[in-house]
């Protein structure tokens, strides 16, 4: 199955792609998640996880069908913030923000590195995002990244 999107195919089809793809992870035991390529406007928050990025976090919540530790993350993004700007990295676990993050600042940053300090231990039924926030004077860029949950 092919996790690109269609230019024929709807949002609704291409999540479900990405959800029945990390469902499948999910039950292997261990997984390696995606953030899809997704661009954020400078002092805008915007979640990531299942699908493009959305200022609803709903949309993009990921459902954890057993326990485990998000252990890693890391996030990349196309053009550095700018000086003195910042977009910060947070793990969120039912939508609340946990203490698992990462910051890109300046003119010559492009990762936030592997973050593994703070891990976020969850249970089946969690729902799982990251969230962004760009300082108000922040580049308009694009992002990609990942979460590495272990799982019990």
């Amino acid at each position: 199955m092919s996790l690109s999107k269609p230019t024929s195919a709807s949002a609704a089809d291409y999540l479900t792609r990405i959800n029945l793809l990390f469902d499948a992870v999910n039950l292997l035991g261990h997984a390696i998640y995606l953030c899809i390529p997704s661009f954020v406007t400078a002092g805008v928050t915007r979640y990531f996880g299942g699908g493009p990025s959305s200022t609803a976090e709903t949309d993009v919540q990921c459902v954890m069908t057993s326990a485990g530790t998000i252990t890693k993350f890391r996030v990349q993004c196309t053009s550095a913030p700018g000086v003195g700007q910042t977009f910060t990295f947070t793990v969120r676990k039912n939508a609340v923000d946990t203490t698992m993050t990462g910051t890109i600042s300046g003119n010559a940053t492009f990762d936030t590195g592997e973050i593994t300090t703070n891990p976020v231990s969850f249970s089946a039924g969690d729902s799982i995002s990251i969230k962004c926030v760009g300082s108000a004077g922040s580049a308009t860029t694009g992002f990609r990244g990942f979460i590495l949950p272990q799982f019990a």
